[in-house]
């Protein structure tokens, strides 16, 4: 009786496993964008006071002309008076 209900288990699992790899061999992987720049490179700096807003767009659109990847920040306080307007397939990501 055990024998058959782990017989069972394994050739639904084998089904799973050829049907999921039926469907993902149409699934198209996109590399995510390896470009990066820091927000520093910009005029944004933490804890100084100034509005740093300018510095995080220019940041994000550098990081757009070379189609999309990472905007890194440091640690501390910004000073945001504006919105800034991410783009597709930018991440912002703290340290």
């Amino acid at each position: 009786m055990i024998n058959d209900k782990l017989k069972l288990l394994v050739i639904l699992a084998m089904a799973v496993f050829t049907l999921s790899l039926i469907y993902l061999k149409d699934v198209k992987v996109s590399k995510w964008p390896s470009y990066m720049t820091h927000v520093g490179k910009f005029g944004a700096h933490p804890n100084d006071g100034k509005p740093d807003n300018l510095g995080f767009q220019k940041a994000i659109d550098d990081v757009s002309i070379h189609g999309g990847g990472r905007v890194v920040m440091g640690s501390g306080n910004y000073d945001m008076q504006e919105s800034v307007l991410l783009d597709d397939d930018i991440e912002l990501r703290g340290r």
